[in-house]
């Protein structure tokens, strides 16, 4: 039993004596076969007035008692409040969760506008091109197979054209392989370009090692050259056991 309980226990069992206690004067006074004096009657009016103001002040303390015993918690109470930091939290994780969504996908939104004006912009570099050779068909010598046929006819001013179309084509090539993430539509005309335009490869062979290029292409550059080689010393070398006969 708690403090407060017990507290209430000993004040209820004074007041139950006290009322007892009253009883049984009042209960003499009444049976008494000889009339009380004046005297008499004043200190049982005293004693009266005396055990109203207990019972009074022990009414009092009992209500003070009263006040003091842990009242149970209802439902609401108890629960409600757990109940609110419960949603909150579930809130709050939702609002995260859809945080990270919304980023997710704004992210691959973005990335795939990006390819497209990447895809666009080449396509655009690639028409510029089409358009020179129109106007100038003599930039055709930027191939090794054409410039073989007519050798003779590319003079200086011609050759410094030749060298900017092959800047314009490397740039479309680094641009594509820089941010696109897959360049394999571009590889095959990547590829036809390096092996018929010594313009190209000579240009990315003095840049190899100063980074003027981006690192991608430079890759993609060291990697058709190394299988480019390979296949000329293959083509050099020829079959073992192959002799006169």
């Amino acid at each position: 039993m708690n403090r407060p309980a017990q507290r209430f226990a000993t004040v209820l069992t004074a007041l139950l004596v006290t009322v007892c206690l009253a009883s049984s004067l009042f209960a003499a006074a009444k049976t008494a076969t000889i009339p009380p004096t004046q005297q008499q009657l004043q200190q049982m009016r005293a004693q009266q007035v005396q055990l109203q103001t207990d019972v009074a002040e022990l009414k009092g303390q009992i209500d003070a008692l009263k006040a003091q015993i842990p009242r149970p918690q209802s439902w609401t109470e108890k629960y409600v409040p757990s109940l609110a930091v419960f949603v909150s939290i579930i809130a709050a994780v939702l609002s995260v969760g859809f945080n990270i969504v919304f980023f997710i996908l704004n992210r691959d939104l973005n990335k795939q506008i990006a390819e497209r004006t990447v895809t666009i912009e080449a396509q655009k570099l690639l028409l510029e091109i089409n358009k020179q050779y129109l106007s100038c068909p003599d930039l055709f010598a930027i191939y090794d197979d054409v410039a073989a046929i007519r050798p003779g006819a590319i003079d200086d001013n011609l050759k410094k054209k030749i060298e900017a179309l092959g800047y314009m084509k490397l740039n479309i090539f680094e641009l594509v392989y820089e941010v696109l993430p897959n360049a394999d539509p571009w590889k095959a005309y990547f590829e036809d370009s390096l092996k018929r335009c010594q313009v190209l490869r000579e240009e990315l062979n003095r840049e190899l090692g100063t980074g003027l290029y981006n690192r991608k292409l430079i890759k993609a550059y060291t990697d058709w050259l190394n299988k480019y080689n390979a296949a000329q010393a293959a083509i050099a070398t020829p079959p073992q056991g192959a002799g006169a006969s």
